[in-house]
Order: C-alpha cells, then sequence, then structure tokens
C-alpha cells in the first residue's frame, strides 16, 4: 500500500539545531558587566585627574572674599598670603594681576615684611609696566631698600632709575674699581657689601 504513513523519526544529525535557551540571557549579562567596567574606568580617570580642591574649599573667588576681608580687619599679612593664593588660581590679565601684586607688596611693607614686599613689587614690575604705577612702585622699593639698611640694593634700584645704559651695564657696575690701595683694587660691590656690614653693625 503506497498510502502508508511513514512513522519513522528523523535522524539526529539531520535536525536543525535549536537555539539553547540562556544563551541570550548570558549575552546580554556579559554586555551589562562590561559596560560597568568601562563607566567606573571612565568615573575613576576622571576622579584622579580632577583639580584637587584648595585647603578650605575656597576657590578663586572665595580666596578673594577671604583676602579682602582679612585686609579690612588690619591682618596684612594673612590678606598678602590669600590674596597670593587667590592670584595663584585666578585668571588675570596681565596689568590686573600687576596691580594685584602691586597691593601685595603694599600689604608686605605696611606689616614690616620689607624683603617680601620688594618681591611683589618686582613681581609686579616683571608682568606688566603700568606707567600710573611706575613713580610710586620705585618709591616704595627705595623705602624697603632703606628699612632694610640694603645700600649696595639701594643704589642698584637708583641707578635702574636714573642710567640709560642697558640691563648689561646696569648688572656690571658692581665689578668698577672705585679705588687702588697698592695691588689691591676696590671694586664698587665689594664696597657696597662694607657699607652694608657698616649698617647692620650700627
Amino acid at each position: 500500500m503506497s498510502d502508508q504513513l511513514d512513522f519513522t523519526l528523523p535522524d539526529e544529525v539531520s535536525r536543525p539545531s535549536q537555539p539553547r535557551k540562556g544563551r541570550g540571557l548570558n549575552n546580554f549579562l556579559l554586555i551589562l558587566i562590561l559596560i560597568a567596567v568601562v563607566g567606573f574606568g571612565v568615573m575613576a580617570f576622571l576622579r584622579d585627574n580632577a583639580p584637587a580642591p584648595r585647603e578650605g574649599g575656597f576657590g578663586p573667588e572665595g580666596e578673594r572674599a577671604l583676602a579682602a576681608k582679612l585686609q579690612d580687619r588690619g591682618l596684612n599679612v594673612s590678606s598678602a598670603e590669600a590674596w597670593l593664593r587667590y592670584l595663584a588660581v585666578a585668571k588675570l590679565h596681565s596689568k590686573e594681576r600687576a596691580a594685584r601684586y602691586y597691593d601685595v607688596g603694599k600689604l608686605y611693607q605696611e606689616a614690616g615684611d620689607f624683603e617680601r614686599a620688594l618681591i611683589n613689587y618686582y613681581r609686579s614690575e616683571s608682568i606688566a609696566q603700568m606707567d600710573e604705577l611706575q613713580v610710586e612702585l620705585s618709591r616704595r622699593k627705595r623705602q624697603c631698600f632703606r628699612r632694610l639698611g640694603n645700600i649696595a640694593g639701594l643704589n642698584r634700584e637708583l641707578e635702574a632709575m636714573t642710567s640709560l645704559a642697558s640691563a648689561k651695564a646696569v648688572k656690571e657696575a658692581g665689578e668698577d674699581v672705585v679705588s687702588e690701595i697698592g695691588p689691591e683694587k676696590i671694586k664698587m660691590g665689594d664696597l657696597n657689601r662694607r657699607i652694608d656690614e657698616m649698617v647692620e653693625l650700627q
């Protein structure tokens, strides 16, 4: 009979493969884990490269407010230090930065720290030349040198102000021979150092 039904099972090898349950779920979990690892790596990188918060958590405006408050209370040294911290983090134009260093120099000078005052006056000069401050700046530098008893520094400052020579000539002025005693030659730099020593002794 040709119309009989065939009840034989197909061979296992020829059966099409069925997708295994759970393979899609495993792939999904693997992708989630990979995303989490990359996310943690990015967060760690950003955390390590973020600017460290300053002591007290102050940014530029916080340091500026603190400096102004200390200055208003007459705490000149603390105010000067706060202004310097502000200058370290603030983005200012050169003239504004130079003016602020000049103000810091004044604070140190009023506090009697003449050496730090001079440092900040010279910083101000090196950042920008401001014609409106030049006369006052020069006067204050001379005062600081006098109060320090630094006659050599005062002489150099006066030479720099009045001389039309180049900066190199001003620097080499200390090598000029001012006197000869027998074979010994006394140079301007040596004379200035001896004057400084005498002032300190007195």
